[in-house]
């Protein structure tokens, strides 16, 4: 991550953890999602500009519920809570959470308070429809922290811009929230001061980059699943390695062209679409496996490959692929 450039997401546990992360790379700041167990220490090496805590299923109050390390909130940047992740912050930071009499699930209607001058809500309206899931809610907020919006039956957001602390008891990074991108947004930007840097390219580039120089005019060997994130990973990795590197796959590994050259197989075995040094392969007879190469393709016209057609993303690569994918 670049020094102070970037969001690190603390993950709870939620099934949303991952759309956070999308969301904020959505406004072209770079995010990284780390387990909600890291140490302030290795916190501190990622030199992020922001933290943000997910989510999760679990209750506060649960034995063995997931608690990230207090000293996280004394860090000195800016920290943003979401839904577990508010109620985590209220509990560690002096304030009262209780198991809610009525459960929220679902759209909500959120009363901002104009009067606070809330800068997470800036330019945002109330009522605004959010998305709730939750069992818990905060009774009592800590000190320092003010009430900037409420739901029916919750507190909704809390806010202390002195400690540079901010929590909401709903789902921003959810579709079902209005305006749920505008909020993250003002976080990134007005609240961490991030600036709109960070590009999918500039991913792809960092990552090559790095494969370059680790490798160099070594081998490497990349075991695929058939899955997209392996299959993007093995497409990237393939991108700086020389075409002797070895690369395989969970359901085959071979030299598909009988011509001696090791070659990357995505998906199932088949006939070969003609010699070349790495394949995309999808097989004819396995229709599971179409979409992992079609997936693959898209990254590769992402970086320029050329028309989005797989194909053609591939024939304009220098990637031969199998007849039927």
């Amino acid at each position: 991550m670049a020094s102070g450039h970037g969001i690190v997401i603390l993950d709870f546990g939620a099934q949303y953890s991952q759309l956070i992360a999308r969301r904020v790379r959505e406004h072209h700041v770079h995010s990284v999602l780390v387990p909600y167990s890291i140490s302030v220490e290795a916190l501190r090496q990622l030199n992020p500009a922001g933290v943000i805590l997910s989510g999760g299923p679990s209750s506060v109050f649960d034995e063995g519920a997931p608690h990230s390390d207090p000293a996280i909130l004394e860090m000195g940047v800016p920290v943003l809570g979401i839904c577990y992740g508010l109620q985590l912050i209220s509990e560690q930071m002096g304030g009262k959470v209780r198991p809610a009499p009525q459960r929220e699930y679902g759209r909500a209607q959120l009363e901002i308070s104009r009067s606070a001058g809330s800068r997470l809500f800036r330019a945002v309206p109330s009522p605004l429809p959010v998305w709730n899931s939750h069992g818990d809610h905060v009774a009592a907020v800590p000190t320092g922290f003010k009430t900037t919006g409420k739901t029916e039956n919750a507190i909704s957001v809390i806010e202390n811009p002195q400690a540079k602390q901010y929590a909401v008891e709903f789902h921003p990074e959810v579709r079902h929230t209005d305006r749920g991108s505008d909020i993250l947004k003002n976080f990134v930007h007005a609240i961490c001061g991030i600036q709109p840097n960070w590009f999918p390219r500039s991913f792809i580039e960092e990552t090559v980059g790095r494969v370059h120089a680790e490798v160099g005019g070594g081998r490497a060997l990349c075991a695929l699943s058939g899955g997209v994130d392996s299959a993007v990973a093995a497409t990237l990795v393939a991108e700086p390695i020389e075409p002797d590197a070895r690369f395989g796959s969970s359901l085959a590994a071979a030299d598909v062209t009988g011509d001696g050259r090791k070659d990357l197989v995505v998906g199932a075995p088949g006939p070969s679409g003609g010699a070349g040094r790495v394949y995309v392969f999808a097989g004819s007879s396995d229709a599971a496996h179409r979409p992992v190469a079609r997936r693959a393709a898209a990254v590769l016209a992402a970086r320029g490959a050329g028309p989005a057609r797989f194909g053609a993303a591939l024939a304009t690569a220098g990637i031969h692929h199998a007849p039927g994918c």
